[in-house]
């Protein structure tokens, strides 16, 4: 588990690298959803998982925390709706508010930890802590993210 989490991190970490100024602002927005269906498909995984294999949930649970600890660096400056030749649906309230933000991002990797611990403990209620988290990500796009276009 130790390894695969920490392939995991050197992805990511890689990953993130690759997001660079040079990088024109609509690419990094498709760069952005692509980690974060990534996340979304790596939690649902994990849930299809956690009744009948705890190690690979939680296998698949490592990748999308590491993907959710990445959310804020996948928001620079320039990326907003209504910047210059950018199509989003993340609004500008992710730049004026970037404090609540990255509250918002930090409680979806506290919500994913703790289903990852109740995992861990073979806790009867994991589905409980994934509804949590499947909140918390709710709790992001109801703030921070505009209607589909």
């Amino acid at each position: 588990m130790k390894r695969t989490f920490g392939l995991v991190l050197l992805g990511v970490a890689l990953a993130a690298t690759a997001v660079t100024a040079a990088d024109a602002p609509q690419d990094i927005v498709d760069q952005r959803v692509a980690a974060m269906k990534q996340m979304g498909g790596k939690v649902n995984e994990a849930f299809q998982l956690s009744g009948t294999d705890a190690t690979g949930s939680r296998a698949k649970l490592a990748e999308a925390i590491a993907l959710a600890e990445a959310i804020p660096s996948h928001f620079p400056a320039g990326t907003a709706d209504g910047d210059p030749g950018v199509k989003t649906r993340a609004l500008p309230k992710i730049w004026s508010d970037s404090a609540g933000f990255k509250t918002a991002a930090d409680g979806l990797v506290s919500a994913l930890k703790a289903v990852d611990a109740k995992l861990a403990a073979k806790d009867p209620a994991v589905e409980a802590a994934f509804n949590d988290a499947r909140k918390a990500c709710g709790t992001c796009h109801e703030t921070y993210r505009g209607p589909n276009k």
